[in-house]
């Protein structure tokens, strides 16, 4: 049985880390991962630069097995990560809400704030 494969666009500049989950005989995730970094043979980066790019995404994927062995430093990992999500929902909660009427070719934006647009 052959697997389907997704392809994506990426720049030649681009360096991914790519994390692939191990999977059991029931196709269950294992808690394991496969972290790899993705390059393209056209990077147009000079050797150098490459090379720079390439221990910062090689430090960037060692953090997965520190993790792994140092709970204070996973624990620390987890709080910054749940700190930024915060901030990230404080700023969609910001957006203001499309409201389309069909009926109309007005469109209504709320800013969802306490002052309503009088402040």
């Amino acid at each position: 049985m052959k697997k389907d494969k997704i392809f994506f666009e990426l720049e030649p500049e681009d360096f991914i880390l790519r994390i692939h989950p191990k999977r059991d005989e029931n196709n269950k995730w294992t808690g394991e991962v496969i972290v790899g970094i993705v390059t393209a043979d056209e990077n147009p980066l000079d050797d150098a630069d490459y090379s720079g790019m390439l221990q910062f995404t090689n430090l960037i994927s060692s953090t997965v097995a520190m993790m792994e062995e140092d709970e204070d430093f996973r624990e620390a990992v987890m709080e910054y990560a749940e700190s930024e999500l915060k901030k990230q929902e404080i700023v969609l909660s910001n957006r203001p809400t499309i409201v389309r009427d069909v009926t109309s070719n007005v469109i209504k934006l709320n800013f969802n704030t306490d002052t309503d647009g009088s402040a």
